[in-house]
Parts: structure tokens; C-alpha cells; sequence
């Protein structure tokens, strides 16, 4: 599910699609939309993947024996999992997940879950994409483009959502030079419930020249 209409280095860019540049989103249109809580802060409890899984988590990788947790959900308790099969659930690390998560360090993402004693493992985006499914609210949406390295700030300025008849829109930033200049831009996104990612528009908000990551 590729980025569509995004005239910017690092997305795809779509030359005859929509892309005006700056301003992304106005003050008063942004006061339409709400705060992206923090990666870990999100309410992982709107978030249902698809497939019948018991309990899942998102992990953050430092590499093949190191990660972190950063939320997970799902109708099972994972303390009522069977014992045994959280032993192989905690140790399923793979080697590379999917997005740059700390820039400039190396660590990545991947969705693991488990239904009865079988446990699978999305470590690639589009394996990501495929575990989400349909985007349904705005986690899933938050949870989608990050898929694809857009992060967000704590405020609404780098960080909003908002549902539209037709899926939800957000504003978020990427990184998408990373030396002589290190730019980050912003874009406003629309993600379809098929989880298709359009940017409606972007502007440069960061920009160093001189310098590298």
C-alpha cells in the first residue's frame, strides 16, 4: 500500500498527484483535529489486527536478543497464557523489523502475537500493514503511517488526527534527508480504511544544512 501523491524525496512521490506545498494545515483547520498521544501512550486497546490472535504485542528492537515493549492488547490476559508458550513468545526476536524507530541508533519494530500455542511474527512493513488490516480509529491510523517512518511531536502542531467520512487525516513529520541538509517535512496525510496513505500536502519544517545523521 503505497504513499500516493507525495512530491517529496522519501514517499513516493506521484508527480501528477495532489501536492501543494506549504502551508500544510492552518491553525484554525488544526483546532479540528486531536493530539497523537506518544508511540507508547496510544490506546493499544482500540487496536484489533487481523486474525483471530489471543494477545500481541508491539516490540521495539536494539537487536537479535534485546527489545522492549511498547504496547500490546487483545482478548487473553497474556498472565492467562499457557506458561510454556510464553516462553517462546518472550524469546522471539527477529533479526530486523520494519521502520527506522531511533534515528540516529539502529533500532527497529515488529508486531509478534500468539493464538493458542502458535505464534506469529510481522517484521516487515508490509507484513505490518497486513497484521493491522482495516483501519478502524485513529490508533490504527497513528499505528499505520508509522509503519512507513512518519513520527509525531507532543503537540498538534506534529502530532493530530481526526475522522472524516471517508477515514482519518493526520499531521505528522519525516525525516527524509539525512545529510547536507538533514530536513524533516510535514504532511498531512489521509489513510483510507483499506489503509491506503494519500498526502494531501507537505512543507519543510526542519532543515540543517552542513550537517549529517
Amino acid at each position: 500500500m503505497a504513499i500516493l501523491g507525495a512530491c517529496a524525496t522519501g514517499c513516493g512521490c506521484d508527480p501528477d498527484g495532489p501536492c501543494p506545498q506549504s502551508p500544510v494545515v492552518t491553525a484554525g483547520e488544526l483546532a479540528t483535529f486531536d493530539r497523537i498521544p506518544a508511540l507508547g501512550d496510544l490506546d493499544f486497546d482500540a487496536v484489533i489486527p487481523a486474525g483471530d490472535w489471543d494477545y500481541w504485542e508491539l516490540r521495539r528492537t536494539f537487536g537479535p536478543a534485546s527489545y522492549e515493549v511498547v504496547g500490546g492488547g487483545g482478548p487473553v490476559r497474556k498472565a492467562d497464557l499457557d506458561s510454556v508458550t510464553v516462553v517462546s513468545f518472550d524469546s522471539l526476536v527477529p533479526e530486523r523489523g520494519f521502520g527506522s524507530a531511533c534515528l540516529p541508533g539502529g533500532c527497529s519494530r515488529y508486531f509478534i502475537a500468539v493464538r493458542g500455542d502458535s505464534i506469529g511474527v510481522w517484521a516487515s512493513a508490509s507484513a505490518a500493514r497486513a497484521f493491522l488490516g482495516s483501519i478502524d480509529n485513529g490508533t490504527e491510523a497513528a499505528l499505520r503511517v508509522s509503519i512507513d517512518d512518519f513520527r509525531w511531536g507532543g503537540d498538534k502542531d506534529t502530532g493530530a488526527v481526526r475522522t472524516t467520512p471517508d477515514g482519518f487525516e493526520l499531521v505528522v513529520t519525516k525525516l527524509v534527508a539525512f545529510c547536507d541538509p538533514v530536513q524533516t517535512n510535514r504532511y498531512w496525510l489521509r489513510v483510507a480504511p483499506d489503509g491506503t496513505v494519500i498526502a494531501l500536502a507537505f512543507e519543510v519544517w526542519e532543515r540543517a544544512d552542513g550537517a549529517c545523521i
